[in-house]
């Protein structure tokens, strides 16, 4: 089957729900959330001719003496709402997103729209859309090419529904419309594996891009065993925050590395992300060196049951330099393939040639297919 074919018989059970920016024409235009996203998705409409009239943020004090204009909800009291729209310009989740719109509701606000419910073709949004995935994967340039892998992968999900949920995530990046995405699965839950029909064994669990611990914390709040911790996280600032929560839940053993993971022992430069709670991405001349490490240097000897992986945009390189790991001793693996639309099929081809006994299955937990995790499960286990 050609990929077209494939598209074509699926295309019947994806429904957008995507509003056109150009009905906010009579509207004044609010935008909340006046971080980098907001600044740009500002940027983005005013340059499509679609005014803003301003911009709200609970940080509106500090952002004003950064030179950002902008107003706190409470600032906006006397502000006339009748005619107006408001646009969530920041990454809410599934459990914070209803609250947010009834406290705009109740402030006077009587449409809000987020992020993933915009037509990103009624305005020119490509670059916009570059500044929240951070890969640089060029769908017009390289998606032909690439149809056969998509196929490839396609084979290897587990079930239809994820065969769907694959589609549906190539489906909304080529059209831009992601709309058409299922609501993602809580955020607390990333990870934890909980509806996939698998046993997970976490007792010997590598945590790389482990931030402030804030996985470690989630999955024992999910129940999850775990008797070794490894963290590997180059944010020098983060280290102790995952030490106290390491500490704090008992861990029998806890090893915190001040380091990244890559293919190899090398030494990478990165620049500070400018949004979300990551604060590296990987650049050619960016002005910070991290030290990166290889799982298997690292694992010489031991076998962790289950490695995770969200390491913005490394991922490919950090499962090279894990593939003896992977060969001989097939762990559970819960790797992101957001970062980077390739990552979809790329990932899960890697991981069957380093071993063919995998069973894979996807689940997304944010908006526009941000935070998804392709889960690795070997057979037998």
């Amino acid at each position: 089957m050609r990929f077209a074919d494939l598209r074509r018989a699926m295309s019947a059970r994806w429904h957008s729900r995507a509003v056109d920016v150009s009905s906010f024409a009579h509207r004044d235009i609010f935008l909340y959330g006046a971080g980098n996203l907001g600044k740009k998705l500002k940027a983005s409409l005013e340059e499509a001719g679609i005014s803003v009239k301003g911009l709200i943020d609970r940080r509106a004090a500090a952002l004003r003496e950064q030179g950002v204009d902008a107003l706190t909800l409470e600032e906006m009291a006397a502000v006339p709402k009748e005619e107006s729209v408001v646009i969530l310009s920041a990454l809410f989740s599934l459990e914070d997103e209803p609250a947010l719109r009834e406290v705009l509701q109740t402030a006077g606000f009587p449409l809000v729209v987020a992020l993933h419910e915009l037509d990103w073709r009624s305005f020119d949004s490509a670059s916009f859309c570059r500044n929240i995935f951070i890969g640089d994967y060029d769908i017009e340039r390289d998606f032909a090419g690439d149809e056969e892998a998509v196929l490839a992968a396609y084979a290897l999900w587990q079930t239809e529904a994820e065969r769907f949920f694959y589609m549906t995530q190539i489906e909304a990046y080529l059209r831009r419309d992601f709309s058409i995405f299922p609501d993602p699965l809580p955020l607390r839950l990333q990870y934890a594996a909980h509806d996939v029909p698998e046993k997970a064994d976490m007792r010997f669990f590598v945590d790389c891009g482990a931030f402030d611990g804030d996985t470690l914390r989630a999955l024992s709040a999910a129940g999850r065993e775990m008797h070794d911790y490894f963290a590997f996280e180059p944010q020098q600032e983060l280290v102790t925050r995952i030490h106290a929560a390491a500490e704090e839940l008992a861990i029998p053993r806890a090893v915190i590395v001040p380091c990244g993971v890559s293919s190899t022992t090398q030494q990478i430069r990165f620049g500070a992300a400018e949004e979300g709670k990551s604060a590296v991405k990987r650049e050619a001349a960016g002005a910070h060196v991290i030290q990166c490490v290889s799982l298997d240097t690292m694992f010489a000897g031991e076998a962790p049951t289950f490695i995770k992986m969200d390491i913005e945009g490394m991922e490919i390189e950090a499962l090279h330099g894990a593939e003896r790991l992977i060969r001989e001793h097939h762990p559970q693996l819960a790797i992101c393939i957001y970062h980077d639309m390739s990552h979809i099929w790329r990932i899960p081809l890697l991981l069957r040639e380093f071993y063919s006994g995998y069973r894979f299955y996807v689940r997304n937990y944010q908006y526009m297919g941000l935070e998804t995790v392709v889960y690795a499960f070997a057979d037998g286990e």
